[in-house]
């Protein structure tokens, strides 16, 4: 059946009325009658509450193409897995009234697109409540495109989600159906391990772990079909979505759909409180439990919690009214959920900046007109835009902090939001949000006030030369052993060996040192900036980076009440990071620099950074540079090397281009 063109269904809407479509899902006697959809134009001033709005991915794995259904009485094309949402959303004898963006959206009008996604943050906000299908089923499910939907047969549910049973009835069987190892009752027995895992109790409590023979926690036998699931479930599209964020955040209330089996949301919300309150270090788990699960229980709940890191938090933060926050700078929020969610993907690259407007205050775009949705703009045109804006609202350099990823022709000076395969991993994030959030614990530029303007793809700033970059180690990977330290120590004196530059006695190089490794920061609630009484704790670490014997290691963890917060100071200041020495012996880590690169601070940096020089087009009155990225190099953190007088003799105009 081919599918109408979109100018014969839509009907322009009114931007200055806040109009919208809704649409009607028609019922059905069978689940063998065609989809039927009437579209409804209404205004988000009056009509609050009156409907309810879907989130969900386009596509998944194993739903794929498109299927028709009918939209006001012509052929309509939807994605499969919109499809078959659709299909167990509509009910036997009432409408169902919803939002849908495929739907609801002329996706063919760009300026309808770019309004209507200024609207998003209303339409999550007023909806009554907002179902999230992540799919039909946690499995590939083989059968025909017009088969029956499946239910949970053992269970009595029927297809519909109108007919699912109510969440106390999985509560209350919560685990016998995490015992399950019915393939029909997948979905099921998923979110009945979630439930478990969700209780607000000491880890060492709960039923689904016991303690083995060798005094390591494991999996109770029983539970492995319901872990495996929930596992799958946690790796389901939805998570990894962009528009799906401010979706769950605003929603007044929100389920999980999987096929016919419906949930609230709370659930993952209470899994991610119950191991943020119990199991990270200082927590009351953390010793008796953490350190004693097996590692492969352990990187399995690491995988559940970062699946739903970026998600929680922010959910959490609309709860607690921190997105409204009037006092905190719409450009700081913008950045950190920028870094919070940059794993997160969107069909159209552009929407990495546009899917997180909603999160915002609410501000006029008047006032942040860099940052209003314009799909006419290219992906580059949009992230620079966006830099833009971050660095004028926020009056200083923090939106240069980080990797300078290049998916993208982009200046250099522009982040690509865009995730890296090379360091795609979710820790991998989690632990450079936690560096970023450590930097504004220093002060390299000696508070001078940020000094730059824009020309094209051009950034002018102001900044003071301090050294060249001499020699560098491979970055750091996720493995970083005592072996790492040893390779950063001979490396110093290698080049020391080649300098005329004066180079410190040893019992000095290991004060340095040892602050270097951590970034001379602490990180923790709050992050704070490494002290005297630390370097007790360090020579502890340093033990136990170099000890073998499983038994010794937990011996010297548990001897230090600061250790794991030390030793997760320590990954997350080396994680990805290149150990790197100067020409005037400072040592100091960074984004991948060379032989070459130039160590600078600018006016209004936080931290030094490291800029190659581009000799092509480089002029006596000009100097031209590309930024490698942000980095820490001792002894100039606390503007050391930006007095008054060192400043006005030698800073300098400069392009990073």
């Amino acid at each position: 059946m081919p599918s109408t063109s979109s100018h014969e269904i839509y009907q322009p809407l009114d931007p200055a009325k806040d109009e919208i479509r809704l649409v009607r899902i028609l019922p059905c006697a069978s689940h063998t009658e065609p989809l039927e959809l009437q579209l409804d134009v209404c205004s988000l001033r009056s009509d609050e509450g009156a409907f309810e709005a879907l989130s969900y991915t386009w596509t998944t794995p194993f739903e794929t193409g498109l299927r028709d259904v009918m939209l006001c009485g012509r052929a309509h094309s939807v994605t499969a897995n919109l499809y078959a949402a659709l299909r167990r959303l509509r009910r036997k004898s009432s409408s169902r009234v919803m939002w849908i963006d495929a739907i609801c959206i002329n996706q063919d009008d760009l300026a309808e697109r770019a309004s209507q996604v200024a609207l998003m943050k209303q339409v999550y906000s007023k909806a009554r409540q907002v179902l999230i299908w992540l799919g039909d089923s946690i499995s590939p499910v083989p059968r025909a495109p017009d088969e029956a939907p499946r239910g949970a047969a053992n269970t009595g549910h029927g297809f519909l989600v109108e007919e699912a049973k109510p969440f106390s009835w999985l509560m209350e069987r919560a685990d016998a159906l995490a015992k399950s190892t019915s393939s029909e009752d997948e979905a099921l027995s998923a979110f009945a391990m979630l439930y478990l895992l969700s209780i607000n109790e000491h880890w060492c409590h709960k039923s689904v772990f016991h303690v083995g023979a060798d005094l390591r926690y494991r999996l109770v036998p029983g539970y492995e079909t319901s872990w495996r699931s929930l596992l799958k479930l946690f790796q389901m599209p939805w998570w990894t979505r962009i528009w799906v964020q401010q979706e769950f955040a605003l929603a007044r209330a929100s389920q999980f759909v999987v096929g016919n089996v419906v949930v609230p949301t709370s659930l993952a919300i209470d899994f991610y409180k119950s191991y943020a309150n119990h199991l990270p270090p200082g927590s009351c788990c953390h010793e008796r439990v953490t350190w004693r699960m097996t590692s492969e229980l352990w990187d399995d709940i690491v995988q559940k919690r970062l699946a739903l890191w970026g998600s929680s938090v922010v959910r959490m933060m609309h709860l607690s009214g921190a997105h409204n926050n009037t006092g905190k700078n719409p450009g700081t929020m913008m950045r950190e959920l920028l870094w919070l969610l940059r794993t997160k993907e969107s069909t159209d690259t552009r929407d990495k900046v546009y899917g997180v407007l909603g999160l915002l205050p609410d501000v006029t775009f008047s006032q942040w007109s860099l940052l209003r949705p314009d799909y006419s703009l290219t992906t580059s045109q949009t992230f620079a835009r966006c830099t833009q804006y971050l660095i004028e609202s926020e009056n200083d350099l923090m939106a240069l902090i980080g990797p300078r990823a290049r998916y993208l022709d982009l200046p250099s000076w522009v982040p690509d939001f865009i995730p890296q395969d090379r360091k795609g991993t979710l820790l991998f994030f989690q632990n450079l949000s936690k560096r970023i959030s450590c930097t504004g614990l220093f002060n390299a530029a000696a508070g001078k006030s940020l000094d730059c303007s824009f020309s094209g793809t051009e950034l002018r700033t102001t900044g003071r030369r301090l050294s060249k970059v001499t020699a560098a180690l491979p970055p750091f990977q996720d493995n970083i052993t005592y072996d790492s330290i040893k390779q950063c120590r001979e490396l110093v004196r290698a080049e020391a060996a080649n300098t005329t530059a004066a180079y410190r006695p040893p019992e000095q190089l290991n004060g340095v040192f040892w602050r270097l490794a951590i970034r001379d920061t602490v990180v923790g609630e709050p992050n704070r900036r490494a002290s005297a009484r630390d370097w007790i704790c360090w020579n502890i670490l340093s033990v136990w980076l170099g000890e073998k014997d499983a038994s010794k290691r937990s011996v010297l963890a548990a001897s230090h009440p600061d250790f794991a917060s030390l030793r997760r100071s320590f990954i997350v200041a080396m994680h990805f990071q290149s150990f790197f020495v100067t020409e005037d012996m400072h040592m100091g880590l960074g984004y991948e620099p060379q032989p070459g690169d130039e160590v600078w601070i600018l006016a209004g940096g936080k931290v030094p950074f490291i800029l190659r020089p581009v000799t092509e087009g480089q002029s006596h009155q000009e100097l031209r540079y590309k930024l490698v990225g942000d980095c820490y190099v001792e002894g100039i953190m606390d503007g050391e090397r930006a007095d008054k007088a060192s400043w006005d003799a030698s800073a300098q105009q400069i392009l990073i281009c």
